[in-house]
């Protein structure tokens, strides 16, 4: 039976923690929708990746996914604590903290608003610089942040009629 099979994960005792190119946001908070969880075994098949993807829900770029992955069970079969936390923050910032139950993930943390910040990161994939957008930190959607949105919103409209 494959470790996958047998992975459940709950938020419960965990704390929550999260320390370019044209298809990338600015950085900054977004209200979204997380619309999906997948999760893999590693290459090796002695790890589990979750890629999660978050759905902007309004503003420029609403509509846009972004996917961001996380480590769970490294290729050594031992936990990823880092990755589990950031993970775990996602499960307490919709409220579902059994996320994961015997490899299969839990379809009530699906189609959840969240508020997410990405930002931007470089990095080198088969000796080429790519920029994407990485998950820096959640919230939950009641909590107050300025979106991108809110502070595009707020820059005063300034018009030359020279």
């Amino acid at each position: 039976m494959s470790k996958l099979a047998t992975f459940s994960l709950n938020a419960t005792q965990i704390v929550p923690e999260f320390g370019g190119g044209s298809d990338t946001v600015p950085t900054g908070w977004y209200k979204c929708k997380l619309s999906a969880i997948n999760l893999a075994e590693t290459r090796l098949k002695n790890g589990i990746n979750a890629s999660v993807s978050f759905v902007i829900a309004s503003g420029f770029y609403a509509g846009k996914s972004i996917t961001d992955t996380y480590n769970l069970v490294s290729d050594k079969g031992e936990p990823n604590e880092l990755s589990q936390r950031r993970f775990a923050a996602i499960g307490h910032a919709v409220g579902e903290l059994n996320m994961i139950i015997n490899g299969q993930v839990n379809p009530r943390l699906i189609n959840k608003p969240i508020i997410v910040r990405f930002k931007l990161e470089e990095d080198i994939y088969n000796g080429e610089t790519i920029t994407r957008d990485r998950v820096e930190g959640v919230r939950a959607p009641t909590d107050q942040v300025q979106t991108v949105e809110e502070e595009i919103e707020a820059v005063p409209t300034v018009l030359n009629l020279s």
